[in-house]
């Protein structure tokens, strides 16, 4: 397995008044191979999320292209982020649903065969250690739980790659 971002620039542009362009990204070069663990460090605002969020597919770059085993992500969306997990810093958790219904849609979401759902989620939420909390509501749990679903719903569908930013 190989994950390229290759030559990844990202501009946004500022609104109001003295309005212009910045760059957070020029030319990123990035290969991620299997069995690799991978830290990316840098100051605050150098582009590091940024650089994740267009790896994992949440946000497009302006200029450049990101594949997984060749596949490019903007070209082939469904197949790529089916098989990245993602944990951003501050997880998209539905507060108002059981860990167990979130996790369940997440599984929805990542073609998760049905007959296999309920045996990948209890070896999900046995090695996060979230087990006891399954049928609790999310907007219950402390912010060290939630973080644990949130990585949970990364690794649903046994992802090849999984992207955190900020994970502590």
């Amino acid at each position: 397995m190989e994950l390229k971002a290759e030559k990844i620039t990202c501009q946004y542009h500022r609104q109001g008044k003295g309005a212009n362009q910045f760059t957070a990204l020029h030319e990123t070069d990035l290969v991620l191979a299997s069995g690799r663990l991978v830290e990316i460090e840098g100051r605050s605002g150098s582009g590091k999320s940024t650089l994740l969020n267009i790896m994992a597919g949440i946000l497009a770059p302006s200029s450049g292209k990101v594949l997984l085993d060749g596949h490019d992500i903007l070209e082939e969306p469904r197949e790529v982020k089916r098989r990245i997990g993602y944990l951003p810093e501050m997880p998209p958790l539905y507060l108002d649903m059981t860990v167990d219904e979130y996790l369940r849609f997440v599984c929805e979401i990542k073609d998760v065969k049905k007959t296999y759902i309920k045996s990948h989620l209890d070896d999900i939420t046995e090695l996060i250690r979230i087990t006891d909390v399954r049928k609790r509501l999310i907007k219950n749990l402390s912010k060290g739980y939630r973080q644990r679903v949130g990585m949970a719903q990364a690794l649903v569908g046994n992802p090849d790659v999984v992207i955190m930013d900020e994970p502590t």
